[in-house]
């Protein structure tokens, strides 16, 4: 019976989390009907090498002011919300956080999207680099502000992402993400922040506890913090912590 009721807990968390991973609507709906001319959510397109294209969403501030350089965050989202449409990939995580309350987010933030989820490659870094560019065209980003984060596969695209662009980002805040351990020394001058559940059935919390403890220890500026809960969503509980958004704000690219 003990072994029973053990397969069925394990069962019911496994399900839990895929749901958590898998669910969500879409932002842009109720963020947009209260959203002043020029900001809220939007669908846009970015050229990706020579021929290929790529869309991509953004949410512009409510006190966007073209005049100003505003600070941004680039998130890259968890294996379920990959595809073309550069909407699903708003349905979980940062989004449906900023649709709460959005007044209260200054920052232009980009949701990047990949075909599979992986976040595994060069041309998917490349993408994240692409859509940032483009979106930098468009709208007064700065530049020594700007936030790289993402859940699950996407902690594991911070970290890929941030190897290959060392100099394009002011912070690091990889959620409940893969460790990648040759990313360190390319990242090390990058102040990070990682999140993780201990009790992650899909990606073990020692993931970015490893990661913070070989950018300690090859001089770098890290930290992680682990919560106790059973799960793969530790992005809600992140997100909506006051200390990470003041931490983030407080960050500027570090000087090459």
């Amino acid at each position: 019976m003990n072994l029973i009721f053990a397969l069925r807990s394990s069962l019911v968390l496994i399900l839990s989390a895929l749901f958590s991973i898998g669910c969500g609507g879409n932002p842009s709906s109720s963020v947009n009907r209260k959203a002043p001319a020029g900001t809220g959510f939007k669908v846009l397109q970015a050229d990706i090498g020579k021929k290929d294209k790529s869309k991509y969403s953004v949410f512009v501030p409510f006190n966007y002011d073209a005049n100003v350089k505003s600070p941004a965050i680039v998130f890259l989202h968890g294996l379920f919300e990959g595809g073309s449409d550069g909407v699903k990939n708003t349905t979980v995580g940062l989004g449906p956080i900023i649709a709460k309350d959005p007044k209260k987010y200054p920052y232009i933030i980009l949701f990047v999207q990949t075909g599979g989820g992986g976040w595994t490659s060069d041309r998917e870094y490349d993408k994240v680099i692409a859509v940032l560019d483009d979106a930098s065209r468009r709208y007064s980003i700065d530049p020594d502000r700007v936030t790289l984060t993402g859940l699950s596969t996407g902690g594991r695209g911070v970290w890929g992402t941030a190897a290959k662009y060392p100099t394009r980002f002011a912070a690091l805040v990889p959620i409940c993400g893969y460790e990648v351990k040759k990313a360190v020394e390319k990242i090390k001058s990058i102040p990070t922040w990682a999140f993780h559940n201990r009790g992650d059935p899909f990606v073990n919390s020692s993931a970015s506890s490893n990661m913070v403890k070989w950018i300690k220890k090859a001089g770098g500026n890290a930290k992680v913090s682990l919560y106790g809960a059973v799960g793969h969503d530790a992005w809600s509980r992140a997100y909506r912590d006051k200390e990470l958004w003041t931490w983030i704000a407080s960050q500027r690219r570090p000087a090459n």
